[in-house]
């Protein structure tokens, strides 16, 4: 068992870790707290109020901790984003404990970089210091957090940026240990996340990157024994149970009808995500997701009952979206269970089937996800030339 004091949460990846996959998430491993994918501001969005299935945690119905993300490029609407926040959460019966905005400085994508949002803040570190002066000086102290990466060219800005950030009233500063052109190539640097604890004294540390198992996991807290916490976003698509593994110190063993069950869940929560909200909102508030189906098939099979429609099948959309966090699964699976065939079904049944169908073939009922770093170029974004690489499905901040 790690007997490093720390908690292990779910990573922000846009894209991936919405309301739906929140919840999933929460049923197969119970991370420490959670974190939205960011909610981009813009001077006219939002309006008078946060959309509603960007983060319905705070409106009470469960007891996971789950930190709002924003991006936007002035302290303006950031400000008018996070106050939306601070007063829905004031009125709500349910007040939500230590509540904060994280600011996101670390997203590489060429669009967001290109529009002078997220990792794109890191250029300019004494304006980026600016903005987190306003912004604090309005809010609060302990009211807002920032992710962040290692430089925006190189890991030779890391110094200044972190210069920018000392003193600040955070509420946590959350560093990825890769630059911007590293996108996520090579190895996190664990060593700059040491750096940033040891500099930035009197403020949690959170350190991202390459946590993918307890070995790597207590790989990175002895190279960052600074860091408060760490999050996890890659590790958990590739081992959705691995929360529970870093909680208890023990493998999990998974039978295929929970991974199954486990499947259908997840399309489901996506098909009422998009076409049934209101719904998806009742259950959320009726505690229908309290608790933790871990690796029992028998709360795994209540819930598809509770969610699923009589009569109806999730659509093409959560179905794609089912797929993507099967690709990354896959990779923790024995080499029988990573064929192909799951990716070309095209609805929920046939997918449901390709995969009892491989573990059939296999004699097995049930598995250990054990973690392939064989399998790392497949979703690091960089493919490996020469090879027919599997796509990187999911949009990872």
């Amino acid at each position: 068992m790690l007997t490093h004091p720390v908690q292990f949460g779910l990573a922000p990846m846009e894209g991936v870790t919405d309301f739906p996959a929140r919840i999933w998430f929460n049923q197969t491993g119970q991370p420490d707290f959670l974190w939205t994918p960011f909610l981009r501001i813009t001077d006219t969005f939002p309006g008078r109020a946060i959309p509603q299935l960007y983060y319905p945690e705070i409106r009470g119905g469960g007891s996971v901790r789950v930190i709002p993300q924003v991006m936007a490029t002035n302290a303006v609407d950031f400000v008018r984003a996070a106050e939306l926040i601070f007063n829905e959460n004031e009125a709500s019966a349910s007040k939500v404990n230590r509540l904060w905005v994280d600011l996101n400085c670390g997203c590489p994508s060429p669009v967001v970089v290109g529009g002078r949002a997220g990792s794109a803040l890191l250029q300019h570190p004494d304006a980026m210091g600016a903005l987190l002066d306003e912004v604090v000086t309005r809010l609060g102290s302990g009211r807002v957090s920032v992710k962040i990466r290692t430089g925006f060219f190189s890991a030779d800005e890391f110094p200044g940026i972190l210069r920018t950030l000392l003193g600040q009233k955070l509420a946590q500063v959350a560093v990825h240990g890769r630059t911007r052109p590293d996108r996520y190539l090579g190895r996190a640097r664990h060593d700059l996340i040491q750096v940033a604890a040891e500099t930035l004294a009197g403020i949690p540390v959170v350190g991202s990157g390459d946590i993918c198992d307890m070995v790597t996991a207590s790989g990175a807290m002895v190279a960052a024994t600074g860091a408060s916490s760490w999050i996890i976003g890659r590790g958990a698509l590739r081992n959705p149970w691995i929360f529970r593994e870093l909680r208890t110190g023990n493998s999990v063993t998974i039978p295929v009808q929970a991974i199954t069950a486990a499947v259908q869940t997840f399309a489901w929560l996506h098909e009422l995500y998009w076409n049934d909200g209101s719904r998806l909102l009742r259950l959320w508030s009726d505690g229908v997701f309290e608790g933790c189906a871990g690796t029992d098939p028998d709360q795994w099979h209540r819930l598809v009952e509770r969610i699923s429609v009589r009569g109806a099948v999730p659509g093409r959309r959560a179905c794609a979206r089912t797929k993507m966090i099967w690709n990354y699964f896959r990779s923790s699976l024995p080499q029988g269970m990573r064929d192909g065939q799951v990716l070309r079904a095209t609805n929920l049944e046939d997918l449901v089937g390709a995969i009892e169908g491989l573990a059939r073939d296999l004699q097995q009922t049930e598995f250990k996800a054990i973690y392939d770093p064989s399998w790392d170029w497949v979703y690091n974004g960089g493919g490996r030339p020469g090879a027919n690489a599997v796509p990187n499905l999911g949009g990872l901040t």
